[in-house]
């Protein structure tokens, strides 16, 4: 038996080890406490509740993706090609980023037949992540994001939704700053620096389309009032 042995065995672990396993004892915490609190079911109510009924709970509004209200959104889009200041409302944002998946349901026949026919097809593997569609709110001064995503393999969802303004950046733009931002019921913006560089890399990952892109770097001033974005141009 070695001398490092007898010596564990007579005195117990050294220094060092006790240190080692104090840390990983307290990552696993942190990482179990985690995913409770991702996985905690958030609250999707219509207004915001009183903080004494619902103490510590996450809430979420959805943005409303009125059609109707949104359909102004191509004209204002050419406009602001066209060098125009503009505002938007939620549903016009909404509308700009709808799917094709987003568009009314198809009769009940039809949506029967598509049933069917899927049902028929041969199997695939699910990924772990299902994104869903994002979705824009503006209320008490700030812009909200949202992307609700399924986890198949445990057959949850979960609401990635972040609240904030718009600042210029490192790189002379306007970029969306976050003052809040929870993955499910885990609030991210409490960690120094990691919701924006998480908004940063999300809005690097974005296509956005070159006419856009190029439009947006000449905007001078982006403010929230009531209930509208506006973007000005000089």
């Amino acid at each position: 038996m070695s001398i490092s042995k007898v010596d564990r065995a007579n005195y117990g672990p050294g220094w060092a080890e006790i240190i080692i396993g104090a840390v990983l004892a307290i990552l696993l915490g942190v990482l179990l406490a985690s995913v409770h609190l991702i996985l905690r079911p958030v609250a999707t109510v219509t207004k915001l509740p009183d903080p004494k009924v619902l103490p510590g709970q996450v809430t979420y509004i959805e943005g409303s993706k009125d059609s109707y209200r949104g359909q102004g959104w191509m004209r204002k889009r050419q406009a602001f090609l066209d060098g125009q200041s503009i505002e938007v409302t939620e549903e016009e944002l909404n509308t700009a980023i709808a799917k094709p998946s987003d568009k009314p349901a198809a009769p009940a026949k039809d949506v029967l037949k598509q049933k069917k026919k899927k049902e028929e097809e041969p199997k695939k593997d699910e990924p772990y992540l299902v994104p869903g569609s994002l979705n824009f709110r503006i209320a008490d001064k700030l812009v909200q994001v949202s992307l609700p995503v399924r986890i198949p393999l445990l057959d949850t969802s979960v609401i990635i939704q972040a609240a904030g303004t718009f600042a210029k950046g490192s790189s002379g733009t306007f970029e969306f700053v976050p003052q809040r931002f929870h993955v499910g019921s885990l609030p991210l913006h409490k960690v120094p620096g990691l919701a924006e560089e998480l908004v940063a890399r999300a809005s690097k990952a974005e296509a956005v389309p070159e006419d856009l892109r190029a439009a947006w770097a000449k905007v001078v001033d982006v403010r929230i009032e009531e209930r509208l974005l506006k973007v000005d141009l000089p």
